[in-house]
């Protein structure tokens, strides 16, 4: 005989004899057991003489009794009194859900009232296992809860039920009681694995789904294939996101047919076979590591072809999303020749494209598609062979930003470039395009240089690598002859713990004539960076012989540079009024030392720069100084807020008539 929902899902320790008011099974909780829960006689017997007001005086002392008797009981019996405390413990349980029972609340306002707010409560995480704590209140309570499915559906749509362990039957049991309880409520959920015992379940209440995700997982999910073959007429939402082992990947048939309202499809590790009708509701399409699967007849055709041709079949999608999913059958990117595409699809709709997969890939299909010029475009070109020394190529075609209508509209158009670490370890070096402003594209491009094969391990290579892309992305962006100093890279950001020789950053600024903004967080790279702008050089073609001459801000991270000549910070420092106390001023001339030292390098560091760039360049507008709270070397200490201010005053001194702006504040943490 089958569980009924309520005896999987009755909080244990709350379960009565039959001759109690609700007259409730005691079953398995939800909770964690303490316990069963039983009245003593006695008290059954003075609960019914008692009037509703006076059962919560009552119950509290009938509590401090049981516990006054146990404490006998220890003191005279020890172990040997174990049973008689932990009855008395049972009857304690019993009457704290009797004093919940007789709350105020419940004489005051009707159950309709409470199932309706119960329908807007979220119950409280299930980790480390399935539990519900509001079925422990009271037995009205639960008694309601049983009655409340939008409290169920919310349960249910909570992403801890992750937690399950398959080897626990009454978790799933507990699942399905859940499901059983929502109705006729739709269902958002999400689980781990999709077993056959919890297929079945998810097939039954199929009709309700709105959104089911399976995964992320190692766990076979091939029995999600029974969900699939369900009418879903509500269901909005569908993940698979699978990772195989061995390489076994799964294929599964969808009939979106029976999804009439499916907005967002999302796979990862699984492919599926080409949809036998178009789906028009569709507005969102991820695949990762997955490919749409020609039938069985057109068995020879290509991944990037497949997914290409099926992309007819959703006329309206807002958002497409591919990872590794174009060149999924040519893994290496060089056993198998490019395939060809003889069709341009049009997507009419499309907002985002987001594009992550071998450089060659991502042009041949990008030539392929017809989309507005509105459409913003996320690409990240890889390589698998890192040793790989083939011809650079960029993942653009010459169409790939119309032209704008306005013919100085890409005046107002920005190109930042950024250099910073990606991993958990920080042990990926990136580069990253993105543009703003009118007149182009919306567009993301990130080069992961030490993870594909672009990689070049001598550093000037790489920032060969940085100059050749950025040329290429202005050629596209910008094909109309305009000087050189008035398009290209606009806004420089390299964050922590990039760096390169010096060399190679006179290289790369070499390339950007038309910097605006520099923004820089690592203290050495800054120094060496404002050492660089400041100094006069002749290269070939360049009549100041100063680079990024058109610079406006910058924004630096300081430290003291390493080899600081720091014997003469040891006079008296200029020190805020507010320091009038001896003890205080012997304090402050100690750290003191940390912030002067930081003023004096800071001072000479962009004094020389600035100085220098004066009447050849044109001036800096800004000038934005961020400093690490704590100090290590080569002069240990912490700055305080008034110390910051007086390096931001010691500045605006020394520089203020080369910067029109100086702000001086802690780095951000």
């Amino acid at each position: 005989m089958q569980d009924s929902p309520n005896d999987l899902l009755h909080l244990g320790d709350l379960a009565l004899p039959d001759a109690t008011v609700f007259g409730e099974q005691r079953v398995l909780g939800i909770m964690n057991c303490t316990g069963q829960r039983f009245l003593a006689e006695e008290d059954k017997v003075a609960l019914t003489q008692l009037a509703p007001g006076q059962v919560q005086v009552w119950c509290l002392s009938r509590i401090t009794h049981y516990r006054n008797h146990n404490r006998l009981l220890r003191e005279r019996y020890g172990a040997v009194a174990r049973n008689a405390i932990s009855k008395n413990k049972s009857h304690i349980r019993a009457i704290r859900s009797a004093y919940n029972d007789a709350a105020p609340i419940h004489r005051h306002l009707p159950p309709e009232v409470l199932m309706e707010v119960f329908s807007h409560v979220h119950p409280a995480t299930l980790m480390p296992r399935p539990r519900v704590p509001v079925l422990g209140v009271c037995r009205y309570w639960r008694r309601l809860l049983f009655h409340t499915p939008r409290f169920w559906a919310n349960l249910l749509s909570l992403p801890s039920w992750k937690s399950w362990n398959t080897k626990y039957h009454d978790h799933v049991g507990r699942f399905g009681a859940a499901m059983a309880l929502s109705a006729p409520q739709r269902l958002t959920i999400s689980i781990p694995y999709c077993f056959a015992f919890i297929a079945d379940i998810l097939a039954s209440h199929a009709a309700r789904l709105s959104s089911l995700r399976v995964g992320r997982t190692l766990y076979n999910v091939a029995s999600v294939a029974q969900v699939l073959e369900q009418d879903m007429p509500l269901l909005t939402h569908l993940a698979i996101l699978y990772q195989p082992c061995f390489g076994k990947v799964l294929t599964f048939t969808l009939n979106l047919l029976s999804y009439p309202t499916l907005q967002t499809l999302e796979f990862e590790g699984a492919h599926f076979y080409t949809p036998s009708a178009p789906c028009t509701s569709l507005r969102h399409l991820k695949l990762k590591h997955c490919t749409i699967q020609p039938p069985s007849s057109e068995s020879t055709l290509r991944s990037l072809c497949a997914v290409h041709n099926a992309l007819r079949l959703f006329p309206n999608l807002e958002t497409l999303s591919l990872v590794h999913s174009l060149s999924e059958d040519d893994h290496y990117g060089y056993l198998r020749p490019l395939p060809e595409l003889t069709e341009t699809i049009h997507l009419p709709c499309l907002r985002l494209l987001e594009l992550e997969d071998l450089s060659a890939y991502i042009p041949l299909f990008l030539s392929h598609l017809m989309f507005p010029s509105t459409t913003a475009l996320v690409l990240e070109p890889t390589d698998i062979l890192p040793w790989s020394r083939r011809p650079l190529s960029s993942p653009f075609f010459p169409d790939i930003n119309p032209s704008p209508s306005d013919p100085g509209a890409e005046c107002n158009a920005d190109l930042n470039l950024c250099l910073y670490l990606r991993g958990a370890r920080d042990d990926e070096r990136l580069v990253r395009w993105e543009t703003h402003g009118d007149g182009v594209r919306p567009m993301r491009v990130t080069l992961p240089t030490r993870s594909s094969a672009y990689l070049r391990h001598d550093d000037n290579d790489t920032i060969t690598l940085v100059a050749y892309f950025s040329r290429e992305i202005v050629a596209v962006l910008f094909p109309r002859p305009v000087p050189a100093t008035a398009l290209g890279v606009t806004s420089l950001t390299v964050q922590r713990f990039t760096y390169f020789p010096r060399s190679a950053w006179e290289q790369l600024l070499r390339e950007l004539p038309a910097l605006r903004r520099l923004e820089c967080a690592s203290g050495g790279t800054a120094d060496t960076l404002v050492k660089i702008l400041g100094k006069h050089s002749e290269p070939p073609g360049e009549g100041t012989g100063f680079l990024c001459t058109r610079l406006a801000e910058l924004a630096l991270g300081w430290k003291i540079p390493n080899g600081t000549d720091l014997e003469q910070d040891r006079g008296e420092l200029e020190l805020p009024l507010q320091q009038d106390d001896n003890s205080q001023r012997v304090e402050s001339q100690s750290l003191g030392r940390l912030a002067a030292s930081l003023s004096q390098s800071l001072c000479n560091t962009l004094g020389r720069c600035l100085t220098a760039r004066a009447g050849h360049c044109e001036p800096i507008r800004k000038l934005s100084i961020s400093l690490p709270r704590e100090h290590h070397y080569p002069i240990p200490g912490v700055l305080e807020e008034w110390q910051v201010a007086w390096v931001e005053q010691q500045l605006r001194r020394a520089l203020g008539h080369l910067v029109l702006e100086i702000v001086v504040a802690f780095e951000a943490s």
